[in-house]
């Protein structure tokens, strides 16, 4: 199915383009030299104006190699929507404007068109913004997974409402979150600057839908 030429988000009329080209987790070791970067800009080329990103994808060398491309694409800046996202350890309110600062100097940008919180739940963070760890277990001594801040995850709609206060900075357009669990809506207080809810990314398990 071709997907529209572009999606109203808001209620006054802002658009989202249909066509959008992610750029997910480039790994240094196993992609070319910039194949991110040469992958944005043949999507600009070809008419694509909405490009995904995060200050997770390659620990910020996606958002670099967006920037990048942008640049040398010679398509105006005001042309393309960019997307990135707030990570798990920024989900303290005094952390997220960290994260969106971080994002843009590495997209090398003024703003983003949208910012998204990528998950609706917190890990625990080290003092230079690092996932903390559970140390391994007898049973899985080769993996290891993040801690969750259990209350900071429960408190999720703080870190929603210290993301809507970066629109009136200029830094965003317009925020989101993604995936979300159909049951979360209700808990994200809209404004007239929110895509909510018509571009809120949810989470329908098959047993229930």
């Amino acid at each position: 199915m071709i997907p529209p030429a572009s999606f109203q988000i808001t209620e006054d009329g802002a658009q989202l383009p249909g066509r959008g080209l992610g750029t997910f987790q480039p790994d240094p070791a196993r992609c070319p030299d910039k194949s991110v970067k040469q992958s944005v800009l043949t999507a600009l080329k070809v008419g694509y104006r909405h490009i995904d990103t995060s200050l997770r994808y390659g620990d910020g060398l996606g958002e670099r190699e967006v920037g990048e491309a942008i640049r040398e694409s010679g398509v105006p800046r005001e042309e393309i929507t960019v997307v990135t996202k707030l990570e798990n350890v920024f989900h303290a309110p005094d952390d997220v404007e960290v994260n969106l600062d971080i994002s843009l100097k590495n997209l090398g940008l003024d703003y983003v068109d949208i910012f998204i919180m990528h998950f609706p739940y917190a890990y625990k963070k080290t003092a230079n913004y690092s996932t903390e760890l559970l140390a391994p277990s007898s049973t899985n001594s080769h993996l290891l997974y993040p801690v969750i801040d259990i209350e900071l995850s429960r408190t999720f709609d703080v870190t929603w409402e210290a993301m809507e206060r970066l629109v009136d900075t200029g830094k965003v357009k317009h925020t989101g979150e993604c995936p979300s669990s159909l049951l979360q809506l209700p808990r994200y207080r809209s404004r007239g600057n929110c895509f909510f809810p018509s571009t809120i990314k949810a989470q329908c398990k098959h047993s229930i839908v």
